[in-house]
């Protein structure tokens, strides 16, 4: 399961990336042909209701992601490309993700895929190798992939590249 997300990443990437980090999901969802929009659920109702990310894939129209401008970047940023996992995985018709979703106690197959994969496409395994060879402060790194450092040490710890 880890291991089809980690490979959907990387095809993903192959395509849609250009090679900077951090990485950008909603560049690479849009070009994907895949609608992504920023909602304030407190100024307006929302399908996305308090939560962070939405996915919805309906028939005969484009695919959405939804995600919450009252969360901070770094949030946003792993709303969308948890999201784009739903997607990319094929989980389904409509997903919405609250902050227990990115909580690696999950234990829902979907939210542990679509985790692994917004994990691997956000800290791509190999610029991870590189970066960690001039910064190998979780703190920094963290910052360089624009990713939460609870996330950047799980990632590095996962890779074998980092004992945290």
């Amino acid at each position: 399961m880890m291991l089809r997300a980690e490979n959907k990443a990387y095809q993903i990437l192959e395509r849609y990336w250009h090679g900077t980090v951090p990485v950008d999901p909603a560049g690479i969802a849009r070009a994907m042909g895949i609608i992504v929009r920023g909602e304030n659920p407190a100024v307006m109702p929302s399908k996305l209701g308090n939560d962070s990310g939405y996915y919805e894939k309906m028939e005969g129209n484009s695919p959405l992601i939804l995600f919450n401008t009252m969360d901070n970047a770094v949030r946003q940023r792993y709303a969308i490309a948890h999201a784009l996992g739903h997607h990319v995985l094929d989980h389904g018709q409509v997903f919405k993700d609250n902050p227990q979703s990115f909580n690696v106690y999950n234990f829902s197959n979907e939210e542990i895929e679509a985790n692994a994969f917004a994990a691997a496409l956000l800290m791509p395994r190999r610029y991870v190798e590189i970066i960690v060879d001039r910064v190998t402060d979780v703190v920094r790194l963290a910052e360089t992939f624009g990713v939460s450092q609870v996330a950047m040490a799980y990632r590095s710890k996962q890779l074998g590249i980092i004992r945290a």
